[in-house]
């Protein structure tokens, strides 16, 4: 098999294998939130006046006894805390390489982006929905279009051949050379 058959073959069995844990995990997910509806329309009663963000522990609260309440608290406290984690952590090597183009370490960026992140959180849920909720009404629908087209691009439309930079190019016809790529080989024909 040919190297761009493989690379066809690598590209097909990671995307059978991603879509796959997509389907499993949006399933037990919609399952999850499914319960979440189905629990708060029978208890509605329970929840007529409660702010949206302390729905869940009310609920936890009112079904589970006090005790039962305190446990799903700390879960919830656990969940928040581990996704924190992974999206400061993920932001922070953003800022560092991208925003601050190097010039400041790992350490600093993360100290930044719990800074804000901690400033953020003593605003309030509703405060900051009511500010980025125009954002996400206008930017998540055009963010979900855009990752559905950039996997398609990946999985279906992008090419096996390599990208050769400009200057690379340039220095090739400069020199005579002309690069040939088929799908069996890569051969170099001089003039």
């Amino acid at each position: 098999a040919t190297n761009a058959a493989m690379t066809r073959e690598k590209r097909w069995y990671r995307a059978k294998k991603a879509a796959s844990v997509a389907v499993v995990g949006g399933g037990v997910l919609s399952l999850v939130y499914a319960g979440f509806f189905y629990v708060s329309g029978i208890h509605a009663s329970v929840l007529q006046g409660v702010e949206p963000a302390d729905m869940f522990s009310v609920l936890a609260q009112f079904l589970l006894g006090p005790v039962g309440g305190v446990l799903a608290g700390l879960l919830i406290t656990l969940t928040c805390l581990t996704t924190v984690m992974a999206l400061a952590s993920i932001f922070a090597d953003y800022a560092r390489t991208k925003l601050f183009a190097g010039r400041c370490s790992y350490p600093v960026a993360l100290s930044l982006t719990l800074l804000v992140a901690g400033l953020m959180s003593n605003v309030g849920f509703a405060t900051i929905m009511r500010s980025v909720e125009p954002l996400i009404v206008v930017f998540y629908p055009l963010l979900i279009v855009l990752a559905l087209f950039i996997i398609g691009y990946k999985l279906f439309w992008q090419s096996d051949m390599q990208v050769t930079p400009a200057r690379s190019l340039e220095k090739e016809v400069v020199d005579n050379q002309i690069v040939h790529q088929s799908e069996n080989s890569t051969t170099v024909l001089k003039r």
